[in-house]
């Protein structure tokens, strides 16, 4: 997708993303990590709101650590900055402790040297482009000190999918609370296997005023083998490969993957 692609979706769905992604359950999974490592910096690419690295800079205040959130949203990071600084004098943490930048992650950096970078809510979906994954996972290389980790979420192709010879339709619909109503949530994907993509359409729909949303993007889906070829380009020797949020070993059914990997010297 290009930038402006990219911005304009963030722009339309930015209202409704926290409630949207409320259930996700992955923040445990993020803190846990961070509680065990203590990295002294982390950057996050794709920050969006903050829900992610507000927490986790709240956390890392404890032992002199930081966050850097970069984002291609201004819409996005501006919901960000005043989330944390709503949140940051209440949790006890200094101002410092979380750093939001605009940036592309395929072309930007935080600018120093980090020993944790974060791909939460699988940022990567929007790099439909080998030659955009690779110039994303350099910018990795250049940032991470050795002996620092890697941790990617990323979306794996799902097995009812995974024919090449067919295209697949799959639909999800939902319901969410939000402080305006009761909020209808339905996505559909094309998934076209050979290109390992899917044009996905999203809607919203307020009950209680008729209020709809409509967005619409390109989701890309990455294979291990391509994965582990990423963290060779990031410089980093692949680790942990789950297949959830709960630390679950990922296995061949999975339809997502967290991996993780420590950047060699």
């Amino acid at each position: 997708m290009s930038v402006a692609a990219i911005q304009e979706y963030y722009a339309t769905i930015a209202a409704i993303y926290d409630v949207e992604t409320a259930s996700r359950g992955d923040l445990p999974c993020w803190e846990t990590l961070t509680e065990a490592w203590q990295p002294h910096a982390t950057l996050e690419y794709g920050c969006g709101t903050g829900r992610v690295a507000v927490p986790l800079a709240l956390r890392a205040s404890r032992w002199g650590g930081r966050v850097i959130g970069i984002d291609i949203s201004g819409d996005m990071l501006r919901r960000a900055a005043r989330r944390w600084e709503h949140e940051h004098e209440g949790g006890g943490a200094p101002a410092g402790a979380l750093r939001l930048l605009p940036g592309d992650m395929r072309r930007d950096t935080c600018g120093h040297a980090v020993d944790l970078i974060i791909f939460a809510d699988d940022p990567l979906t929007h790099l439909c482009r080998r030659d955009e994954l690779a110039a994303t996972f350099r910018r990795v290389r250049e940032q991470l000190l050795p002996g620092g980790r890697l941790v990617v979420e990323a979306s794996l192709l799902p097995p009812e999918a995974r024919s090449p010879h067919r295209t697949v339709t799959t639909l999800s619909e939902g319901v969410v609370a939000t402080p305006a109503g009761e909020l209808d949530v339905r996505q559909e994907r094309v998934i076209l296997p050979a290109e390992h993509r899917a044009c996905v359409r999203c809607t919203y729909r307020e009950r209680e005023r008729g209020v709809q949303i409509d967005a619409t993007y390109d989701a890309h889906y990455l294979e291990l083998a391509e994965l582990v070829d990423l963290f060779g380009v990031a410089g980093c020797r692949l680790e942990e490969r789950w297949q959830d949020f709960s630390f679950r070993p990922l296995t061949a059914e999975a339809g997502m993957a967290v991996v993780t990997g420590t950047r060699t010297a």
